[in-house]
């Protein structure tokens, strides 16, 4: 993984669950759609905490071969 990609991952996730974050408090998504929003962001999340682990691994492995 490289570290732009992974930066912009990360950032860009952020921004994602922030812009949601907005549309559920302003009241533009529905009510019904609270809990499949609150999903996707846990999932998005999941994925974060999947991509770090795996990026802090490969830079680990890096350095320990050279």
């Amino acid at each position: 993984m490289k570290n732009d990609w992974y930066k912009y991952f990360n950032y860009g996730t952020i921004i994602l669950v922030a812009i949601l974050l907005v549309l559920v408090l302003a009241n533009i998504v529905p009510k019904d759609m609270y809990i499949p929003v609150l999903v996707f962001t846990i999932v998005i999340f999941i994925l974060r905490i999947v991509a770090r682990v795996y990026y802090s691994m490969q830079i680990r492995k890096k350095n320990q071969e050279g």
